[in-house]
């Protein structure tokens, strides 16, 4: 049975609002508060599944009452309506929208619009749910798995004939862990698609609906990558690098703006190579490093040039130089370029890519301060 609670001081409203769904969603309980704080126990106890909350209220009101309640683990996935009298300046609405609300409803409102928005809330709390669901039985799997693969390499890796069939076994558990992935995946897949197909405007569902394509091209990249572990030939295409390096930065924008980084792209209109597009994982690296790490020169620029037949794409930061002793290192498994920060693992996959298209990554010094690395690649 749906669960909803209305936090409102006037008595009125509250009456009414308990009417119009004891005569249209009879099978709905609704509670009533009539304070915000009176609100904020309420919820602690019922754990409604939808809040209708009044904005002006005396001592606290509907916005301190959503900023307490999302502060809150349990609380996070609990949609709130928030109710107003009057309208609100675009400034205010956005603020109630950051503050965790998910909706607006103006006084007086119609009945129909009233239910139209509940019923909409509840949708999408239960695909939120199943998504949620869907996450956390994939990441035991993971988890089970993950155990399962570092028993077994622990077991074999004392000889090499152990490290051998280690090799073997590492590919049949990815694949395994591939297939496990993909199963749960497309029940999200298609749990999205219906939300957003219903709800075209949603936003929430829109990030769903394109956040799990994203995540089955994850899935897809993590194959090449086993290929390009075990030492396996992959499948190259032509790839517009130019393209590529553009959608990589468009995917880190906000990272970067956040970090106070400005882009400078010096790229031809085109860079086509042949290549397996798992080699966005170069660029993904390359960035998401600067980022971590040299956030200080607040400057990154991309350009490229041509050498002996090759096509050669440097990122280069204005932080902290890394000390030119490291070089040869900084692609190794378990270097860290700032101790205790990550696994080191980045940097050293993006080896293995590159060495699967017959490329050369490396790390160089910068001028006046700063680094750059790059990828050089047969045309």
């Amino acid at each position: 049975m749906p669960k909803i609670l209305v936090i409102d001081n006037d008595e009125e409203i509250l009456l009414s609002i308990k009417e119009v769904f004891g005569t249209f969603k009879p099978d709905y309980e609704v509670l009533t508060a009539k304070s915000g704080k009176e609100g904020i126990k309420l919820a602690e106890i019922a754990k409604p599944d939808v809040i209708l909350l009044d904005i002006v209220m005396p001592k606290v009101d509907g916005y301190e009452v959503c900023r307490q309640l999302k502060q809150g683990e349990e609380f996070k996935h609990i949609l709130i309506i928030f109710l107003t009298g009057h309208k609100l300046e675009m400034q205010d609405r956005i603020n109630g929208l950051d503050l965790g609300g998910d909706a607006y409803l103006t006084k007086p409102f119609d009945s129909g619009e009233l239910i139209a928005q509940v019923d909409a809330m509840l949708r999408i709390k239960k695909a939120e749910d199943e998504l949620r669901f869907e996450k956390e039985s994939l990441e035991r799997k993971v988890i089970e798995r993950t155990k399962d693969l570092d028993i077994v390499i622990n077991n074999l890796k004392d000889s090499r004939e152990a490290l051998h069939d280690s090799n073997q076994l590492k590919e049949l558990l990815l694949d395994v862990l591939t297939h496990d992935l993909k199963n749960p995946v497309g029940s999200i897949i298609m749990l999205a698609n219906v939300a957003y197909e219903d709800n075209p405007e949603n936003e929430i569902f829109k990030y769903i609906h394109e956040s799990s394509a994203t995540l089955l091209n994850v899935i897809d990249h993590v194959t090449v990558l086993a290929q390009v572990a075990i030492g396996d030939k992959i499948v190259k295409e032509e790839i517009d690098l130019v393209k590529m390096i553009k959608l990589v930065v468009g995917e880190f924008s906000p990272r970067l703006e956040s970090s106070g980084i400005a882009v400078q792209i010096d790229l031809p209109e085109v860079l086509v190579i042949n290549a397996n597009k798992i080699i966005i994982e170069v660029f993904r690296n390359f960035i998401s490093n600067i980022i971590k790490y040299a956030k200080t020169g607040k400057k990154l620029i991309i350009d490229s040039e041509k050498k002996n037949g090759n096509i050669i794409v440097n990122f280069k930061d204005y932080g902290k130089s890394i000390n030119k002793d490291d070089y040869s290192k900084i692609f190794t498994r378990q270097y860290q370029i700032e101790k205790g920060r990550g696994r080191g693992l980045g940097l050293a996959i993006v080896k293995r890519i590159a060495e699967a298209h017959n490329a050369e990554v490396g790390v160089k010094a910068n001028e006046p301060t700063g680094n750059i690395f790059y990828i050089e690649i047969p045309i």
